[in-house]
């Protein structure tokens, strides 16, 4: 392992290489902290060193999910109809009002399934939900491309009980 162990207070971190800029040649690295052992963080520096290794290590942006999912939208426009742009403009702005300025990466199963559950007690019918969704499922999937996010936080939720 190419990092270190280090105890700050009464918590401890670990600083590990995780890669070389290509810009300047110089090493990346990363810190994690608030282990409460130090059996803890070594566990937790060896797993994400087998990522590194493996290379499905990723490094998940603090982008707000407003403004990558604008950035989506302004390249999805390029390649599709207007029409098909405008109803996914139309079903982004409904995932707006509850995402916008929350983190891609703080997005999770249960906050994702809370804003669904938000549009069906609204009384949004079933395929504009169903419309969402699918334009939610594309931004995430375009995320995860983009390796800004490591989990798809649909894969966790049971979209619609009806």
């Amino acid at each position: 392992m190419k990092g270190y162990l280090r105890k700050r207070g009464n918590k401890w971190s670990f600083t590990i290489d995780i890669g070389i800029n290509p810009a300047t040649g110089k090493r990346l690295q990363k810190t994690v902290s608030g282990f409460k052992t130090k059996k803890e963080a070594q566990a937790a520096c060896s797993e994400m060193q087998q990522a590194i290794n493996s290379q499905t290590f990723v490094e998940e942006s603090v982008k707000l999910f407003k403004d990558f999912a604008m950035k989506w939208l302004e390249d999805y426009s390029e390649y599709s109809k207007v029409s098909s742009v405008r109803v996914r403009k139309q079903e982004l702005n409904r995932v707006l009002k509850y995402l916008a300025y929350v983190k891609l990466k703080d997005i999770n199963g249960l906050t994702y399934q809370n804003v669904l559950n938000e549009l069906k007690n609204k009384g949004y019918s079933y395929n504009s939900i169903l419309g969402t969704h699918t334009t939610a499922r594309m931004i995430f999937k375009k995320a995860m491309e983009n390796e800004i996010i490591k989990k798809n936080p649909q894969n966790s939720q049971k979209f619609l009980a009806e």
